[in-house]
């Protein structure tokens, strides 16, 4: 496995996947947490469940086709591994790797414990953790399991992708804990990092372009490459078995990006130098569509603000390099058709398009997009 390739996938994500495709969404609603480091506490937002799975989903979706390989610690792949279902014919196929890690593996004991303090980042956290830590000891059972789940589990997927030389592919709830605290990451993402990138840029070119529409009503953006799948698709499984045809398509980004890892692995100036050259022209591009090019920069914040990259948007371009390489595949994304009615096909799939489940759904992702919004200055 070479580091710049290969990512180390949540088993948790992968079960929430399962679940979904063999029973439907969950109609259960979870807390996600929420953490104030000032007032050094924690609380709980509540969601529905079938948008986590959603969202799980679609963060497979595109690790499969976005990055060189995939790999899952077999240890708990029994949470989500079925005889005859789709994702275990990925696995069976080789397009999910699997290796093990035990716990008592010297390589990954001693950093889930020094994570694990950096993860519980308010007195609150350290509180729930100490009586877990307890409980565990005297019962082999954890009095808050959820929070378990989330801060153990966090701080034993990091150790692990720590010991392999990758990058850590989070549930959505672990990288949500994960965004919300300052402990130092083994190392940034950049494949999250860009899809990132390109939701937000997506999101200013449309809200530019939305005259005599209500600027402060966000439109759901899923990633243009999942849209696309979604469109292909027809059932669930189809998802994941149209992204591995998808991975040809999207070779040239996929290997970009695996180098632009190595060179943010290395800290090699001149590589780094030569992806923010690439960064620089698609982001004068973008500038040369809207004819408002944004002043200041455009910031890439990779994985969970480990490192934050500003890309300077500059007056000149060229406009015959805009057509070539990996450049012209970045504004193929950043400028492709919104997708209309791809989050409507994907709950249709799953039976949830006109129910009251599915609205729960779509206000979800309606949240995310607003938060989107006015990440980028789109709401006055």
């Amino acid at each position: 496995m070479t580091t710049r390739d290969a990512a180390l996938l949540d088993n948790w994500t992968l079960q929430d996947v399962s679940h979904a495709l063999a029973r439907g969404f969950s109609p259960t609603r979870i807390k996600t947490i929420r953490v104030d480091g000032a007032a050094d506490a924690h609380s709980w937002d509540v969601a529905p469940e079938a948008a986590i799975q959603l969202q799980c989903l679609l963060d497979l979706v595109l690790d499969i086709v976005l990055r060189e390989s995939v790999t899952i610690d077999g240890g708990y792949a029994h949470a989500w591994r079925v005889e005859g279902t789709v994702l275990n014919a990925l696995q069976e196929a080789g397009h999910i790797l699997t290796t093990t890690v035990a716990p008592s593996d010297p390589r990954i004991a001693e950093k889930k414990r020094v994570l694990v303090e950096d993860i519980c980042a308010t007195a609150s956290l350290r509180t729930l953790q100490r009586e877990n830590e307890i409980s565990y000891a005297r019962t082999r059972q954890s009095v808050h399991e959820h929070e378990s789940a989330l801060l153990w589990g966090s701080a034993g997927n990091l150790a692990r992708a720590a010991a392999l030389d990758v990058v850590y592919s989070a549930h959505p709830y672990r990288r949500r804990l994960m965004e919300q605290t300052t402990f130092p990451v083994a190392r940034p993402d950049v494949v999250r990092g860009t899809v990132e990138w390109v939701q937000r840029s997506r999101a200013r070119l449309m809200q530019q372009f939305a005259q005599g529409s209500d600027r402060r009503m966000a439109v759901v953006e899923l990633p243009p490459i999942a849209t696309d799948i979604i469109h292909a698709s027809e059932t669930p499984a189809d998802l994941l078995l149209n992204a591995v045809q998808a991975r040809h398509q999207h070779r040239r980004l996929r290997t970009w990006l695996g180098e632009y890892q190595t060179a943010m692995d290395e800290q090699d100036p001149k590589a780094l130098a030569k992806h923010k050259k690439t960064l620089d022209a698609v982001a004068r591009d973008l500038g040369r569509l809207t004819g408002d090019a944004p002043a200041g920069s455009t910031a890439i914040s990779l994985n969970v603000g480990f490192f934050g990259l500003s890309v300077a948007v500059e007056d000149l371009y060229d406009r015959a390099k805009a057509r070539f390489g990996v450049r012209a595949d970045f504004n193929r994304l950043l400028t492709a058709k919104g997708g209309d009615g791809a989050l409507d096909k994907l709950l249709g799939m799953f039976g949830e398009r006109d129910t009251s489940l599915g609205q729960d759904v779509r206000r979800y992702f309606h949240a995310r997009a607003t938060d989107t919004l006015l990440s980028v200055g789109g709401v006055p």
